[in-house]
């Protein structure tokens, strides 16, 4: 799942999208955190952030990196003490409704 946002940033601007990317996979790769945790921790930080599209490309790889749906919730209800509840609410229910088409999803492809 892509984020429409950052796709429209990387066809304006390539060059920055490229080294944005790059940072981000060295980041990735020089972590301590096992790939679940780390996911987690980017959707809590998205959602602090109130920013539903790049939560919503994060959840495919949050599943595929063994997150079940209580913790990814969980992910999100944690940043409602930092950021408060303005950000959060907004992509509860967008994220909640992605969230459960991609594990129905995930469930029909496995059966």
């Amino acid at each position: 799942m892509k984020n429409p946002d950052f796709e429209f940033f990387a066809e304006q601007f390539p060059e920055v999208s490229d080294q944005f990317r790059s940072l981000h996979r060295s980041v990735i790769a020089q972590s301590a955190l096992d790939p679940k945790t780390q996911q987690l921790i980017y959707i809590s930080n998205l959602a602090a952030l109130g920013y539903a599209p790049a939560i919503k490309s994060h959840l495919p790889l949050a599943i595929k990196a063994g997150a079940s749906k209580d913790e990814i919730l969980a992910a999100l209800l944690t940043s409602i003490p930092a950021a408060g509840l303005v950000p959060v609410l907004p992509v509860l229910k967008e994220v909640a409704e992605t969230l459960d088409e991609l594990l129905t999803q995930t469930k029909t492809s496995v059966s």
